[in-house]
């Protein structure tokens, strides 16, 4: 477990906590697979407010010259701020207007679960992909719920008298879980070769994630209604601010704090990362 990458996803998103904790252990993947390369022109597919590929990039110290690709005009926007893109697109990723075999390589992180059609939006990064270059994918896995375990008291908290996984599902707008099988069956079918699938988020980091995530937006959404979390951050103004020190220096402590004596508990992980390559 990196302490310094923790600190680091605190510091960056102190309004999510339990995000920042989630994106430091979904970096520490991604290095630890090292199916992305260090140089080359790739595409962030997904790219949300740009903070993922920012930890990355700064972690594996990244000469990327790098293109992302949201439908979100918001998010594209924060991540336009961050200085990392050369563009960002606000358009869906089965839309991608760029021209075929430009990218080295291209990320999909953590998105493909949020997709009504992941096959059109796989097939599109295939087409943009130079032969030879590099695709990585991580999504919540199928063990995802049994891996987070029961709801507990924030649980209850959180969701009030609704359906525990249900309500955890909708404010992480998971559309779908995916097993081994059905993320290489996916790839094959966008015409990718997989290379690797390994499983990441442990028992212990679930769990305490999944804790510190109903005490803050689980709460925060049943107080608001049911409103999603990015939605009740923009309307606090949360969402694009400038991190004052003491806000990066409390969200840092803050992750730190909630990462203190985790252990991934062994066993299956609820989060797949795969490594795959366009022939």
């Amino acid at each position: 477990m990196d302490r310094r990458l923790i600190a680091r996803a605190g510091a960056a998103m102190p309004h999510q906590p339990a995000t920042a904790l989630w994106r430091a252990w979904e970096v520490e993947a991604l290095v630890r697979a090292a199916g992305l390369p260090r140089a080359g022109r790739g595409l962030d597919v997904g790219s949300g407010d740009g903070a993922v590929a920012v930890l990355l990039a700064e972690t594996i110290e990244a000469d990327w010259a790098l293109v992302g690709v949201d439908p979100d005009p918001d998010e594209a926007e924060l991540a336009r701020a961050t200085g990392l893109y050369k563009t960002v697109h606000a358009v869906p990723g089965d839309a991608i207007p760029e021209p075929d075999e430009s990218f080295d390589f291209a990320l999909a992180n953590s998105v493909l679960e949020h997709v009504p059609e992941p096959d059109g939006v796989l097939r599109e990064v295939a087409r943009v992909l130079r032969p030879g270059a590099p695709l990585v994918v991580t999504v919540p896995g199928s063990s995802f719920h049994r891996v987070l375990g029961p709801p507990g008291l924030l649980g209850r908290l959180a969701v009030g008298g609704e359906e525990y996984e249900a309500a955890f599902d909708r404010r992480l707008a998971h559309l779908r879980y995916w097993s081994r099988d059905e993320l290489e069956a996916a790839l094959a079918r966008a015409g990718f070769a997989v290379e690797s699938v390994s499983e990441y988020l442990g028992r212990g980091e679930a769990r305490r994630w999944a804790a510190l995530s109903n005490a803050t937006a689980g709460v925060a959404s049943r107080v608001a209604g049911g409103r999603s979390p990015i939605e009740i951050q923009r309307s606090l103004r949360l969402r694009g601010t400038k991190r004052r020190a003491p806000a990066r220096y409390v969200g840092a402590a803050v992750a730190l704090a909630a990462s203190v004596a985790v252990r991934d508990g062994g066993g299956e992980g609820a989060c797949l990362l795969a490594v795959a390559r366009k022939p």
